[in-house]
């Protein structure tokens, strides 16, 4: 038995005592909490970083398509604008005497307008003149009196030069009143959009901004520009959504006015943060246009989310590496940008502008205004330099003190912004000098132009500013045309200045436009 003993006792003392099986599962119980806790944090980091891939990737998409309905709407607008300024600044009475005369006008403005379907105007006697586009030309309508149930409507086909090709007379009951576009026009004050429409002569489904011509408030015609509805479904479609994504425009009262899927869900809207919510696997955004172009128009997109944040089916460990080297890099990017490019920015945006006004300064007025007088001797268009004074300012400043001053100099520039065109360059020179720059184009007659523009910005300054009105402040204006002074900004300025002088020593509170003496001397 003896010779058995030793390798009992050799087993016993290998076999692990109750205290060391206690220390390895406490062991074993700690790594498998660590790696339950490492797991559990993984996957909260890639739900999370899921979530904010799927909110940056879908909120840049969001800005791309808002970005390319806004252009579109902003770009009927200023269409319709053109249209209504021309009509309203004419003699309407004469156009109603014969509603042909309409149709070489409209015809005018459609042309530079590849975009625009067509243009309608529409009187309250429910006559309408409309000029389209149809292939290889132009097609005029317009409506006389038959009796007084029904109208006689002259149809006129043009080709791309203007010239008549076809006539002929037609009988309609068609009233203008009865049109989705003049109703649109006549129910609001200012500029409001249809909702989609049919074409009558022309097929088609069509949106027109429409907008009210009113004498005394009180409403005589309606203009009207139509566009395809088909544009903005392809400018909608245009934007990579991905498969099973989709883009819908509708207004507020949910009429969809486009959409890239038509069996795209109207009422399905977001809730969340950002106008951006998840339901199931399905990531809805919903923004309202920004445009102040009449329009009341919401976007909505809806996307799976694989389409949209394919990350998230990554590796843990994947996403915790490429976080940290994010997060290290996006600090080492965020510590230079704070360092270097905002104080770069703020330093260029105040060499460049009014720190009153925020117009442009005189260095920013002589860069810009080079760049616009260039383009305009490359392209052959008519520029107006405008150089605009406050009368009586002086008054002002000593009897109400340089706050009331000050109030008045922005009131002025916020006029001036108002009244001119992102392309315009509006600039503050000195104290209570302002200079403008712009295209005339089909704005009017230049001294019609300076007149409006001098006009506006007085009636903004006695409205705004109080102590102005009472100090009997007004506006006076000089203008040079780039035809007769030449595109050279010095001597355009010279000519507008003197303009302005010589007018002020004659009767102040108008617009005086540069001789052509004058500006040929410059």
């Amino acid at each position: 038995m003896s010779p058995r003993r030793p390798r009992a006792r050799a087993r016993a003392h290998s076999a692990p005592s109750p205290r060391t099986l206690a220390r390895v599962a406490v062991i074993a119980g700690a790594l498998v909490a660590l790696q339950l806790f490492l797991t559990l944090g993984d996957a909260w980091l890639t739900t999370r970083a899921a979530k904010q891939e799927l909110r940056d990737t879908y909120g840049y998409v969001g800005d791309v398509v808002e970005t390319r309905v806004t252009h579109y709407v902003e770009d009927g607008a200023d269409v319709l604008e053109r249209v209504h300024a021309q009509v309203e600044d004419g003699d309407l009475d004469d156009l109603a005497e014969d509603l042909a005369e309409a149709g070489p006008m409209l015809m005018d403005i459609l042309r530079d307008e590849e975009s625009v379907s067509g243009l309608m105007l529409g009187l309250s006697d429910g006559r309408v003149a409309a000029v389209s586009h149809v292939d290889g030309g132009f097609e005029a309508r317009w409506t006389a009196h038959a009796d007084e149930e029904s109208f006689l409507m002259t149809v006129v086909t043009f080709d791309e030069q203007g010239r008549e090709a076809a006539r002929r007379e037609e009988t309609t009951t068609t009233s203008a009143l009865e049109t989705a576009w003049y109703q649109a026009g006549a129910t609001v004050v200012g500029l409001s959009w249809t909702e989609p429409y049919d074409g009558k002569f022309i097929e088609g489904t069509y949106v027109a901004p429409a907008k009210g011509v009113r004498d005394d408030g009180e409403l005589t015609a309606v203009v009207a520009a139509k566009f395809e509805q088909q544009q903005l479904v392809e400018i909608i479609e245009d934007v990579p959504l991905g498969e099973g994504s989709s883009a819908t425009v509708v207004t507020e009262d949910d009429v969809v006015v486009a959409s890239s899927d038509e069996t795209a869900d109207s009422d399905a809207a977001a809730q969340g943060d950002d106008g951006i919510t998840q339901v199931g696997d399905t990531v809805l955004l919903e923004r309202s246009l920004q445009a102040d172009a009449g329009v009341d128009w919401v976007l909505r997109l809806s996307a799976p989310v694989e389409a949209l944040a394919p990350a998230a089916a990554n590796s843990a460990a994947r996403l915790a590496a490429l976080t940290a080297v994010s997060l290290a890099l996006s600090g080492l990017v965020v510590a230079m940008a704070i360092r270097y490019w905002r104080p770069a920015r703020d330093a260029l945006r105040r060499s460049a502008t009014d720190p009153l006004t925020g117009l442009a300064n005189r260095a920013e007025l002589t860069r810009a205004a080079d760049a616009l007088l260039a383009a305009a001797h490359r392209d052959g268009s008519e520029v107006m330099v405008a150089a605009l004074d406050l009368d009586r300012f002086k008054r002002l400043n000593d009897t109400h003190g340089h706050d009331a001053g000050d109030r008045a100099i922005v009131a002025v520039a916020d006029a001036l912004r108002s009244a001119t065109r992102a392309r315009d360059v509006t600039a503050r020179t000195g104290g209570d000098e302002f200079v403008v720059v712009m295209r005339i184009g089909a704005r009017g007659e230049p001294a019609d132009v300076a007149e409006r523009l001098r006009a506006m910005t007085a009636t903004a300054l006695a409205d705004g500013v109080a102590e102005a009105a009472d100090a009997g402040v007004d506006v006076t204006l000089g203008y040079a045309l780039a035809t007769r002074a030449g595109h050279d900004l010095t001597a355009l300025l010279a000519a507008a200045d003197e303009a302005l002088v010589d007018g002020k020593a004659t009767h102040k509170g108008r617009a005086y436009g540069a001789s052509p003496a004058t500006a040929s001397s410059v």
